[in-house]
């Protein structure tokens, strides 16, 4: 790692298969262009994921901590089917700044791997989150503010699930043609037939 670089922008999250994202980028990619907003900016396939908990800038230093915090959390929430459903957008539909999926099955171990990974992280110092975890999946972001009621009709999602297995630490590079995503961290959540930690 170059010595210049004095801290890393880091997130914790969950990070569909392949497959998953795929489907969501070409459910997107063939909305009908008139329903896309002015300023509509979709985020690839490759930087699909769940957001558990945003770090911020990080020192490099801090790293093995921030793994070994992330080690008990996995450790603390067994592995779980979630199945992908629902949209909306964010603040909402008439105004949006994001565009999202939601979580049919499986928001309740997502919910607590959060707030494990959560209470982890503030115990070394980070920050929660002022407002409380809504599991969910960012498709799209918009510059200005734009109302996107039909384009969330419009969206057509197949109905995906998957295997939950594992908490990944998620490093942000920032780019002219937009942020790229790194796995620096994975980690297995805990097998669902051991028994429950001491």
């Amino acid at each position: 790692m170059p010595q210049a670089e004095r801290s890393l922008r880091l997130f914790w999250a969950v990070v569909p298969p392949v497959e998953v994202r795929h489907a969501v980028a070409h459910a997107l990619a063939h909305a009908p262009a008139t329903v896309l907003p002015r300023g509509l900016r979709m985020v690839g396939q490759d930087n699909l994921h769940f957001t558990l908990h945003f770090l911020g800038a990080v020192k490099p230093e801090t790293l093995p901590a921030l793994e070994a915090a992330g080690q008990v959390a996995a450790a603390a929430v067994s592995a779980f089917e979630l199945r992908v459903g629902g949209r909306g957008a964010f603040p909402r539909a008439e105004r949006a700044k994001v565009v999202w999926l939601g979580v049919e099955h499986g928001a309740g171990p997502l919910c607590a791997l959060a707030q494990q990974i959560t209470d982890a992280d503030v115990a070394l110092g980070f920050p929660r989150e002022p407002r409380a975890f809504m599991p969910h999946l960012t498709l799209a972001r918009l510059k200005e503010p734009a109302p996107v009621r039909e384009l969330l009709h419009a969206l057509q999602v197949p109905e995906l699930c998957f295997h939950v297995d594992a908490l990944s630490l998620m490093r942000s590079h920032f780019r002219s043609e937009g942020a790229r995503y790194e796995q620096l961290v994975r980690l297995p959540l805990r097998v669902a037939s051991q028994p429950e930690p001491a």
